[in-house]
């Protein structure tokens, strides 16, 4: 059974990724929808 400051650990650095996850994916996914827009 693992320690619960092991899981504790797990589980920030996969909010920590998330959160670059997210900073990277809105201005791609705002670019794409712009992009669209304009040539539709």
């Amino acid at each position: 059974m693992p320690d619960e400051s092991d899981t504790e650990e797990t589980y920030a650095m996969y909010k920590e990724f998330a959160f670059e996850a997210v900073m990277w994916l809105v201005p791609v996914v705002v670019l794409i929808g712009l992009a669209l827009l304009v040539t539709s």
